[in-house]
């Protein structure tokens, strides 16, 4: 039974960029002793939230790694619906600096303006670095290499200014988390993954193999799963029988207390 001195992450969304018949788009949600948070809204992000008996206007702050459809495209609809049930207490909103001016013009054009909402929206960068602080809780950011590495397979490059893409690591007086966000390759989460009690990674840019042969954590949650990978859970879990902490290949709801 979870209790306020214990840590409960839930994946709330477990697909990548593809959503299948039993995986929506990524979102994780951390309940702690005082209060709770969630990282990435991929859509339905409220649909799937009321589904787990979440209460969604308990969430102080939503953390958005960076803003490819599958981790952002529920934001507006989660927002709405904390509108539609009267909402008071303030929404802190971290997302890549990139995105907060674009972001602001798109809650625009769906009435999700200051004057409506019954709430205030605090909307920030995502800093690297220990950048949020609230009681119990101290989340921190780590810039990683996801959107330059997918636009080199297709030659390109982001212009200036464009293409931050973040990992978080969510530390609380009960445990230390560690949230991949999209990356390039493991070896990106090297400098912030000692002892961790929970990593939370995803596994639609890197390959099983890499995983277990690199990774060292307590316990191990993957997530944001290929669609090619739907349905292979268990071949995944034969890759990794030797790894020595607990592994869980996440679906929708999978839950973890610490």
């Amino acid at each position: 039974m979870f209790t306020r001195d214990m840590v409960r992450v839930k994946i709330i969304g477990s697909a990548s960029g593809v959503p299948t018949k039993k995986r929506f788009n990524e979102s994780v949600h951390v309940e702690f002793d005082a209060g709770s948070l969630l990282f990435d809204c991929g859509e339905p992000c409220s649909a799937r939230l009321i589904r787990e008996d979440i209460d969604y206007n308990d969430i102080g702050s939503v953390f958005v790694s960076h803003l490819h459809c599958d981790h952002v495209a529920g934001l507006p609809q989660l927002i709405q619906t904390m509108q539609l049930t009267s909402r008071e207490k303030p929404l802190n909103l971290f997302l890549p600096s990139e995105g907060i001016e674009r972001l602001k013009k798109y809650f625009e054009m769906l009435y999700l303006v200051e004057d409506i909402l019954p709430f205030t929206m605090n909307i920030e960068a995502v800093r690297e670095g220990a950048f949020f602080e609230d009681p119990g809780v101290r989340v921190s950011a780590f810039a990683n290499k996801h959107l330059d590495s997918l636009l080199s397979k297709f030659g390109k490059k982001f212009p200036e200014n464009l293409g931050e893409s973040y990992s978080f690591l969510i530390e609380t007086e009960e445990a230390r988390i560690a949230y991949s966000g999209d990356i390039a390759a493991v070896e990106e989460l090297d400098r912030f993954t000692d002892n961790l009690d929970l990593l939370i990674l995803e596994l639609a840019h890197i390959e099983p193999e890499e995983v277990f042969r690199h990774v060292n954590a307590g316990k191990l949650v993957l997530t944001h799963i290929h669609s090619d990978l739907d349905d292979k859970e268990e071949e995944i879990m034969e890759i990794g029988k030797k790894y020595a902490g607990d592994v869980v290949v996440a679906c929708d709801g999978t839950e973890v207390i610490l």
